[in-house]
């Protein structure tokens, strides 16, 4: 009884080890914030959103073969930071349901001290192809950073804080 506990007990410890090992590691892509830009609207429709942050690459991306291109973005909801805990739990059964692949189905959250921003995966086009480049994650963390300990009496004062400049109309 105690080799079969014991072998149990290794088979579990010795797959547990193999199957970390097989996580596979995704790629980043960081670019030079001079091809960002951001657009932000007010919402007037949902009262609990405060506005729409869209943060996008203004030169497209080509696959390898350059048969295919995109244009990065993702499109955040600005929620008040009260509303943290409840959109971290939808964000989280959201990521488990999620059935399709990373980077190109996923959902972002990140906060300032007076703001939630949040992107569902119909707002964010990230990468060509499953287990691609992720385009926006590493890029959006470098655009948000420098804003998140800031305390903001309103969103327009934290947006005019942006690493990058608006885009054009």
């Amino acid at each position: 009884m105690k080799k079969v506990l014991f072998l149990t007990l290794l088979f579990v410890i010795v797959f547990n080890l193999k199957a970390q090992d097989s996580i596979p590691d995704f790629k980043y892509n960081i670019d030079d914030l001079k091809f960002w830009r951001y657009d932000y609207s007010k919402n007037e429709t949902i009262s609990e959103i405060i506005g729409n942050l869209e943060l996008m690459r203004i030169e497209e991306i080509y696959n390898k073969d350059s048969s295919k291109k995109f244009f990065p973005y993702v499109k955040y909801n600005i929620f008040p930071i009260s509303k943290l805990d409840s959109i971290s739990k939808i964000n989280s059964k959201i990521n488990r349901g999620l059935g399709c692949c990373f980077p190109v189905c996923t959902t972002h959250l990140t906060n300032t001290k007076n703001f939630v921003f949040w992107a569902s995966p119909n707002n964010i086009k990230s990468a060509l192809e499953c287990n691609g480049i992720d385009y926006i994650l590493k890029n959006a963390q470098l655009i948000l950073e420098p804003i998140k300990e800031h305390n903001y009496d309103s969103i327009e004062a934290l947006i005019s804080d942006l690493r990058i400049s608006q885009i054009e109309k």
